[in-house]
Parts: C-alpha cells; sequence; structure tokens
C-alpha cells in the first residue's frame, strides 16, 4: 500500500528512530502488541519546512532524510500558482456538491478567489469554496457569498479581473461546465499557462 506522511518535519525525534526502523526493517510492533508485523508500503511524505536546514542543525535525523528522499517534489504555493486556482475550485464545487449548495461561480468571485494571498494553501482554499456553496445564495457563489466567510475577500481588482476575463474567454466551460463533467475536460479546455500570471 501507500502511507502518507503529511507534515513529515514536525515529528518528534523519537517518532522519527520509530519510523526509520520501520522504513530499514520493512517491521513494527504494535503498542500493546506482542508479535513483529511485516510491512510493505510505499511513503510520500509532505512538509512546509526546510528539511535540508532541519538536517543541518540536527532537529531532523539524516539517517531519515536519505531513507526518505527518493524523488522531491517542490510545489510552490497556491498564491505563486494562480492559474491553478479556477481548475481547483471547479474540481471542490464537484467534489462538495450537494442538492441545496452552489455548483458554479461568478467571474467576480473567481476575481476575488485570484487576489487573496491563500496563507492556508488549497486546504483553505477547499474550506472556502466548500463553504461558500453551501451558504450561496444561489446556485452561484457570488462575491457577497465570499465576503460572509470573512473581510479577507474583497471586491476584486481590475487587474484580477482582467485575468479572469480573459480566462473565461479562453474556457468558458470553466465557469459554467456543471460539476459532473469530468475533470479530464475541464483540464483539457483550460490553458497551462497564462501569461500574466
Amino acid at each position: 500500500g501507500t502511507l502518507f506522511l503529511d507534515e513529515i518535519g514536525d515529528i518528534s525525534p523519537n517518532t522519527q528512530v520509530a519510523l526509520l526502523r520501520v522504513l530499514q526493517e520493512g517491521t513494527l510492533d504494535r503498542v500493546g502488541g506482542s508479535e513483529t508485523i511485516s510491512v510493505d508500503v510505499r511513503v510520500i511524505c509532505a512538509t512546509h519546512r526546510n528539511l535540508d536546514k532541519m538536517v543541518e542543525d540536527g532537529s531532523f535525523r539524516m539517517d531519515l532524510y536519505y531513507r526518505l528522499r527518493g524523488l522531491t517534489i517542490d510545489l510552490p504555493p497556491l498564491r505563486d500558482r494562480k492559474s491553478d486556482i479556477p481548475i481547483l475550485t471547479q474540481h471542490f464545487l464537484a467534489l462538495h456538491k450537494s442538492k441545496n449548495s452552489a455548483d458554479r461561480i461568478s467571474q467576480a468571485s473567481m476575481a476575488s478567489l485570484i487576489q487573496h494571498e491563500w496563507p492556508g494553501n488549497v486546504r483553505e482554499l477547499e474550506n472556502v469554496i466548500r463553504s461558500a456553496a453551501l451558504f450561496a445564495a444561489s446556485e452561484q457563489i457570488e462575491i457577497s457569498d465570499l465576503v460572509e466567510l470573512g473581510n479577507v475577500f474583497e471586491q476584486p481588482t481590475m487587474e484580477a479581473s482582467a485575468l479572469v476575463s480573459k480566462w473565461f474567454s479562453q474556457s468558458p466551460k470553466l465557469f459554467t461546465a456543471a460539476p459532473s463533467e469530468s475533470q479530464d475536460a475541464l483540464q483539457d479546455s483550460f490553458p497551462t499557462t497564462v501569461s500574466g500570471d
């Protein structure tokens, strides 16, 4: 199977030792158990910390670091990849669709999302979309629905509105498509790179 360890940089020194043992030996002992269990897992880890620096300062075990580091993918924060917001928004609308929730978002609301800094990254976006869709006054998320969630969402700037208008002209389906449409179709209709981003 696959084991996903989120925020691996936050685990305690004792947990680091235990994890290293499991990875090296392929076995583990349950707390209170009397038998050793064999495990065969692929491990995927995520962190917002700089593990190289943590190894250097001794707060993360070097041997565990090299055991885990097979392939590294550096994913920039959401604020640095604004062109992902429309696709993620449509995905979250489809994922959290219910009988009485909004299933699309206005261009103005999308522009407001684009100009937000997203300190909570993709998790924050998902929570905002889920809440806005659930409490929206209509079948479409409007600026007023976002403002109800807190003072962090504002009327979009002209720059954000222009960028979203450009995206809309290239992929109108992204803002009006029913959430049941496949994500492949949405991905195909949206430009991978957008100048001015």
